[in-house]
């Protein structure tokens, strides 16, 4: 059947509601789009908000560099650990060898152990290394990393040398333990290296809080940006849909409407039975 527009109020009035349903559904989507335009440029700094949220506030050459310079301090403290323990286990060898009363045969035992132990301390030096980072060599440098995003805030790190023969192992790679004397000698030495290990681990103990502390402060501070851009960027976007999809209903009924309002009554009449 063919419905023509009855100049009717029924119609008129179906119309006008029909067409304000349509307004409200375009509203609704340009709305939507206009929201995902805003997030899309909300997410990229200036541009592209995926940018922004994956490096929030540009502290992400930050994080990287406290990140290095943590792991670096790590492999410091581990090699300091292992060559205290090794230099204990030094002495108890420099201590059995300072006997005069000792045979040759347990003399030369001592000092094969003795000396096994000993090249242990280079290994683990080299060992100490990170991504050719080395604070604990001979020829270690200050680490300087910047602690914000210009880098005009820096945390200096001081080197700790323990090599064999240096400010704080103080024992001499050629010490050895072949007679009396000399092992009471070595023993010295050992005793005294022992005892500048404890500060040493103290000094990277300091650095590597001082470190966690402003790792901490730029993952808040991170967090805090990041969380700002998402809650800025991020649109009710499951109500906006739900909305869209009420007036859209709406419009339909209102088609629906304006169908039955221009038909004739006889027509109406029909479509009752």
């Amino acid at each position: 059947m063919v419905f023509t527009v009855n100049s009717s109020l029924s119609a008129f009035a179906a119309f006008q509601n029909m067409g304000k349903a349509k307004q409200g559904a375009d509203a609704s989507a340009e709305g939507k789009t206009s929201s995902a335009s805003v997030r899309s440029v909300a997410a990229q700094g200036a541009v592209d908000a995926t940018s922004a949220k994956s490096d929030p506030g540009g502290l992400g050459a930050t994080k990287a560099a406290l990140d290095h310079t943590a792991a670096v301090l790590d492999a410091a403290g581990v090699a300091a650990e292992r060559i205290a323990d090794v230099l204990e286990q030094l002495e108890a060898k420099a201590q059995a060898a300072q006997a005069e009363d000792i045979s040759a045969a347990t003399r030369k035992k001592l000092e094969a152990e003795y000396d096994a132990l000993r090249i242990r301390i280079p290994e683990i030096i080299d060992e100490a290394s990170f991504q050719g980072e080395n604070l604990v060599s001979a020829d270690s440098q200050p680490l300087v990393v910047g602690v914000n995003e210009s880098a005009d805030r820096v945390v200096d790190i001081p080197p700790q040398n323990l090599s064999l023969g240096g400010p704080n192992v103080v024992l001499a790679g050629s010490q050895g333990i072949k007679d009396s004397a000399e092992a009471t000698s070595a023993a010295d030495a050992i005793r005294a290296s022992i005892s500048n290990l404890e500060q040493v681990r103290y000094a990277l103990a300091d650095s590597s809080r001082v470190v966690e502390n402003q790792r901490a402060f730029v993952n808040k501070i991170a967090t805090t940006i990041e969380d700002g851009l998402g809650n800025l960027i991020e649109t009710n976007f499951e109500r906006e849909a739900a909305n869209l999809q009420a007036l859209q209903v709406k419009q339909q009924l209102g088609l629906q409407v304006l169908s039955i309002a221009n038909q004739s009554p006889q027509a109406i009449l029909s479509m009752l039975k």
